[in-house]
């Protein structure tokens, strides 16, 4: 039987009142059953709630013959009209639930007259409803019941105060950063009105919900308020005690992926505890209490952030730093300016001004009436007999780590001659003395009218050397290779007049330098000393090797030293080591296996192509770059894709002389334990593999400059920023990134010529702009950039606006709006660094009379400070649907091509690796979880061949989450989680990118209650 508890007549019940439903089972005959051990339940469904009867769950003993769940703050005001309550009664069985009884039922409002104020009271009619086990299906008797919630109680109803039979308490891992349930305890006559947490008795601000998360150590409680028609009781659990742990700070990462560049707003620390104190090493950028890093570097370097909280047993705390920021190029303030007078045989001296960016340099070129001077490259000039009548200026160009910039002062008064007769010279100085690194060199005054005294500059190749003003000079070892002359200078009362000497050409000694760069393979770990690893025994197979007398093998750098800062391992370990003595300076690197979990196969192709370009800058002229060795189980590990891009773009897009391919099957591309001293590390026998490979490779290019191949003329398969790629690589789509900016450039890049192409605008998305221009080699670090945000790196034409945009959304020309469906044709001339564009084959740049044929008003890019020059594309605004589509081919153009330029795919070039796979999902994606709001849920897939992933989590079709990073290649899976906030359908659409484009996945639907 199943009953309300309660007289039969009409009665009022405050809700601080146990208004009981009991149930009795009984068997056919009316005798009542034995409830030793039996579970039953009660509850109320309201829509996809369910509210357990208190106390949920009652188990019975033996000497029990009925069933209590009490029905106050089960039924509410809330329920008050609602339609479609439903009731049900079950018992709970070992692995599932026996249903006993359902029904509706419906909450209504009465109120007798002779009520008195209140609102915190229910009235139930007297209804019940008997159950009787007779027969299966059970036969219900009143399948419904009727509850009147009244908001007034009848006259001289006393509420009991509320109270608390079990008092609240706390679970979880009281350690600093670790999550704490607060739990209210067992409570009558009231309902929780408020919550709180303390510590040292403190109430701690916004700590108000039933969890926390204390981010110091020290005493804790937590605090419940009832309230209810008899008044307001509070309860605090025991106090417990937070003790503190240990900070462990993760590497820095951007988006999940290792990354270098200047850093967008929103990089943030990995593993940093809120509520810490940081410090960062780099001038410009700061992290907030939440562990943000923001700003704009003004220096170039590693990133470490040291990590301060007094909670932490091993506070201070540092940053491994594996995040590599670059400072923007120079940007000047104030312009350079001169000083001096305007006058034959005066001396002009020019500032270098004032710029942003830490300039490391300075260059300079004088010009006269606008036009260079050949040879006046110092700061200083003295004016001659040619210069009277012109007026002087001086550009002064400003270097640091990414890039140059130029300012041009204003000009000087107009050159007069001098009042008094100058010296002039009839016969030039002459240098004499060995032409040697170590040699002195001597210079003599030449003959000169005028009785006029002197001062000496020594200069390399044109350039004043530091403090060489004596009339001789040491040849240092940097000076091998290079022109060697004197500039004496004859001063009289009128004043001064310059002569060149001339030139010494300083040998270089011959011979070849070979620096091998690597990790701990390198080295030599695992053979049977440090002298048998493959450097060595490739040295002792060369039939030039009496030619290589300045050899080393450096170790323990490898992928950290692409990943970590190529510039800072390099200062350390190749570029300290060059010898310009040497007439072939070669550096070789094998990047290793050491770190083949998780890396970010992208960032390790463009380090090798950072590299290669730090090595030439510094002065090496040959180098050669390395596939991967297997490691255990894993066939090229996780550098399959890496290896295929390096072997067939080593001698294009990496630049580089030779390639070492370790990873072939036929060296160390497949696992044999036979050459292997561990799981990755050959042994002698195996480094003797690698030389065989490296020994023709290093005959070669000390011998002989291997000849270049063009490279493929699309869209670049690692520089791009979080573009999915489609259509053999030249369609980019942004549908499904989670980033505000995306970015694509070229593979193919010039540095003369007039080049055309065109790009045609599949879709423009919501609140999107497309921009569409040129770009140089440095925009590859900042792919995640709109065109016009790089000063020197960067500018494009906006359709949506028609604006050609550079440094500034301040447009340089407008040249007419485009929109989804048109093609936009640009025309360039690297030499002249001048650009034009167009829609649909008309107008060029907006304008009637513009024509690159001619050269007729296009738009001026000197600006760009890199003469290597790149197709590119940059999409600003996040899962908007926005897909471009590259036609660099003639046969792929529609327009017809401006008089004099060329498709930049017209060009006979290497494809893209045929075998570069698309990723495969080996296991599709799974929602794994409890169903509940509020608690964690995980998805979790396999795949290979895959790079990234990025994922959009979907209630009821709807995205409410969003996320991507690197492919865990090691695991080959991958996993996200999230926490539901809502009831819904819950389902992740997947999509796994590689080298060849991506494929897309959705999980299995769940239920969230």
């Amino acid at each position: 039987m199943f009953q309300i508890a309660k007289s039969l007549k009409q009665m009022s019940l405050s809700a601080s009142e146990a208004a009981i439903l009991s149930y009795v089972p009984t068997d056919a005959d009316g005798v009542r059953e034995d409830l030793t051990g039996r579970k039953f339940v009660f509850v109320i469904y309201t829509g996809n709630q369910v509210h357990y009867g208190e106390p949920g769950i009652h188990e019975t003993s033996g000497s029990d013959v009925a069933v209590y769940w009490r029905l106050s703050g089960l039924i509410t005001a809330g329920l008050v009209g609602k339609a479609n309550l439903l009731w049900e009664l079950s018992e709970a069985l070992d692995d599932s639930r026996e249903v006993i009884a359902q029904g509706s039922f419906v909450v209504g409002a009465s109120a007798p007259a002779s009520a008195v104020p209140d609102n915190n009271a229910v009235q139930i009619a007297r209804t019940q409803a008997r159950i009787t086990r007779k027969n299966n299906p059970l036969t219900l008797i009143s399948p419904e019941f009727l509850v009147d919630y009244l908001p007034y109680p009848l006259a001289g109803v006393v509420a009991p105060a509320p109270s608390f039979s079990v008092a609240p308490s706390v679970t979880g891992v009281a350690t600093v950063g670790n999550l704490l349930t607060g739990h209210d305890g067992t409570y009558a006559n009231g309902t929780v009105s408020a919550r709180a947490w303390l510590k040292a008795g403190v109430v701690i601000s916004g700590a108000t919900s039933a969890t926390y998360t204390p981010n110091e150590a020290g005493s804790y409680t937590y605090r419940v308020i009832l309230t209810g028609a008899g008044g307001t009781t509070t309860q605090t659990s025991a106090a417990f005690v937070v003790a503190p742990v240990s900070i462990t700070l993760n590497p820095l990462l951007l988006n999940g992926t290792l990354y270098t560049g200047v850093p967008a707003s929103g990089v943030s620390l990995s593993g940093y505890t809120a509520g810490s104190t940081a410090t960062i090493n780099i001038p410009g950028l700061s992290v907030d209490s939440a562990g943000n890093i923001t700003g704009t570097p003004t220096a170039t370097g590693i990133v470490s952030v040291t990590e301060t909280n007094a909670a932490a047993s091993n506070s201070p705390r540092t940053s491994d730093g594996i995040y590599t920021v670059t400072a923007p190029a120079p940007v000047n303030i104030a312009l350079p300016t001169i000083t001096g007078t305007a006058q034959e045989g005066q001396t002009l001296t020019v500032s270098n001004g004032t710029w942003s960016g830490s300039p490391t340099s300075y260059t300079y070129q004088w010009l006269r009436d606008g036009v260079a001077i050949s040879g006046s490259i110092n700061s200083t000039r003295i004016l001659t007999s040619v210069d009277i009548g012109a007026t002087i200026t001086a550009r002064v160009t400003a270097n640091n780590e990414t890039g140059s910039t130029s300012a041009t002062s204003a000009a000087s008064a107009v050159v007069i001659a001098a009042t008094v007769a100058l010296p002039v010279n009839s016969v030039a100085p002459v240098v004499t003395g060995t032409a040697a690194v170590g040699s002195t060199l001597t210079t003599n005054n030449g003959t000169w009218s005028g009785n006029p005294t002197y001062t000496y500059q020594w200069r390399v190749d044109g350039v004043n050397i530091t403090g060489a003003t004596a009339s001789t000079y040491v040849v240092q070892a940097s000076d091998a290779g290079k022109a060697i002359t004197s500039r004496v200078t004859a001063t009289n009362a009128g004043g001064s007049a310059p002569a060149i000497s001339n030139e010494i050409a300083i040998a270089s000694s011959g011979g070849v330098q070979w620096v091998a760069e690597g990790d701990s393979i390198t080295q030599g770990m695992g053979a049977d000393n440090g002298t048998l690893s493959y450097p060595h025994q490739t040295l002792a197979l060369l039939s030039n090797k009496d030619d290589v007398t300045n050899f080393r093998n450096n170790g323990s750098s490898g992928i950290s030293l692409l990943l970590n800062g190529i510039l800072a391992n390099q200062q350390t370990r190749v570029l300290d080591r060059l010898d310009m003595t040497k007439s072939v300076r070669l550096a070789s690197l094998l990047a290793g296996t050491n770190d083949g979990a998780g890396r970010d196969q992208g960032a390790i192709y463009g380090g090798y192509r950072t590299w290669v370009r730090k090595c030439r800058a510094a002065g090496y002229n040959r180098t050669v770059v390395s596939t991967n060795v297997a490691f255990r189980d894993n066939y090229e590990g996780a550098d399959i894709v890496t290896n295929q891009m390096i072997r067939s773009f080593w001698n294009s897009d990496l630049d580089s002389d030779g390639l070492f391919d370790f990873g072939a099957p036929s060296c160390l591309g497949v696992f044999d334990q036979a050459y292997f001293w561990d799981d990755r590390h050959p042994n002698t026998a195996g480094y003797a593999k690698m030389a065989a490979v490296a020994d023709p490779v290093v005959e070669t290019v000390t011998q002989t400059t291997p000849g270049r191949i063009l490279p493929p003329t699309t869209w670049h398969a690692y520089d791009v920023a979080a573009v999915l790629k489609t259509n053999g690589g030249r369609t980019l789509q942004n549908n499904y990134i989670n980033n505000s900016t995306t970015g694509a450039m070229g593979f193919r890049s010039v540095t003369s010529g007039k080049w055309y192409f065109e790009v045609a605008i599949d879709a423009i998305g919501t609140a999107s702009k497309i921009m569409i221009g040129l770009a140089t080699r440095e925009f590859e670090t900042v792919l995640a950039s709109a065109l016009h945000q790089r000063a020197g790196m960067a500018m494009g034409y906006v359709p949506s606006t028609g604006a050609v945009l550079h440094g500034s959304s301040t447009a340089i020309i407008n040249a007419g709006t485009s929109t989804t469906g048109d093609v936009i044709g640009v025309a360039f001339d690297a030499t002249a660094k001048r650009v034009w564009f167009r829609k649909n084959g008309g107008q060029w740049n907006g304008s009637a009379t513009a024509n690159p044929s001619t050269g007729a008003e296009g738009v001026d890019f000197s600006f760009l400070t890199d003469p290597n020059i790149s197709a590119a594309v940059s999409i600003v605004g996040a899962n908007n649907g926005s897909q471009v589509t590259s036609r660099f081919a003639g046969s792929q153009m529609t327009g017809a091509l401006p008089s004099g330029f060329s498709p930049i795919g017209g060009q006979t070039v290497i494809p893209l690796p045929a075998t570069l796979p698309l990723p495969v999902i080996t296991s599709a994606p799974v929602i794994t979880g409890s169903g509940a709001v509020s608690t964690s849920h995980t998805v979790g897939a396999k795949a290979r061949d895959a790079t990234r992933y990025l994922f959009h989590w979907k209630r009821d079709g709807a995205t409410v989450n969003v996320g991507s990073g690197v492919w865990n290649a090691a695991g080959a899976n991958f996993t996200a989680s999230y926490t539901p906030s809502a009831a819904g359908q819950y389902v992740v659409e997947l999509y796994v990118l590689g080298a060849a484009g991506y494929v897309q996945a959705t999980s299995n639907t769940i239920t969230v209650a």
